[in-house]
């Protein structure tokens, strides 16, 4: 089976930023409540490193895990998440769509995921390009939305992406990047995996 993750922020009280993660349950069908456990325990590995460089005004609104078909219909909303992964730096963010971005690649050429990481401060940026201090934290939630995600018990859930081109979930290849050139949090392309 087949899990979405959808996580809405609050940008400064003016917007609305949404990421959206899937993961996999392979082998072993797991119950509900280890798949919320897992999921929320990957948000906070994700989110903990960037949003130590987020500013306090970006919050988490909601978020939520839905069980997925492999094209990325909805089968039935599992349960609400509550993981902690507001901001936490004191002082001005950055314009609102500014963003940090991430990608994700999988075995399919063509075929990834990408993030933008928003409520990104103004300490970690100069002379337009973004810090070695926020490359690194964006570097690390990269790496752990690679890993994917794993529950307390130690049930490993692979992050993915559901592609229109495969028709079906795509398991990462553990390779990904990011960019010290700020983003937007407007970029995703019409009918490209998430």
């Amino acid at each position: 089976m087949f899990y979405k993750i959808v996580v809405n922020f609050n940008g400064f009280n003016l917007s609305k930023c949404t990421n959206v993660f899937f993961m996999e349950d392979g082998a072993l069908p797991s119950t509900d409540a280890v798949k919320i456990g897992a999921a929320e325990n990957w948000l906070d590995a994700i989110y903990g490193a960037v949003n130590t460089w987020a500013d306090t005004n970006y919050t988490l609104m909601d978020a939520t895990l839905y069980e997925v078909d492999g094209a990325g219909q909805v089968v039935r909303i599992v349960g609400g998440l509550n993981p902690s992964i507001d901001g936490q730096l004191g002082g001005e963010g950055l314009s609102l769509t500014t963003a940090g971005s991430g990608s994700a690649r999988t075995n399919i050429p063509r075929v990834r995921g990408s993030k933008r990481f928003g409520g990104i401060g103004e300490i970690v940026q100069a002379d337009g390009l973004f810090t070695n201090a926020i490359l690194s934290a964006l570097a690390q939630a990269v790496l752990e939305w690679l890993l994917g995600a794993t529950s307390t018990s130690g049930v490993n859930f692979p992050g993915g992406v559901i592609s229109t081109a495969a028709e079906t979930f795509v398991p990462f290849n553990d390779s990904g990047l990011v960019t010290n050139i700020p983003g937007t949090q407007v970029t995703r392309k019409p009918g490209r995996g998430t």
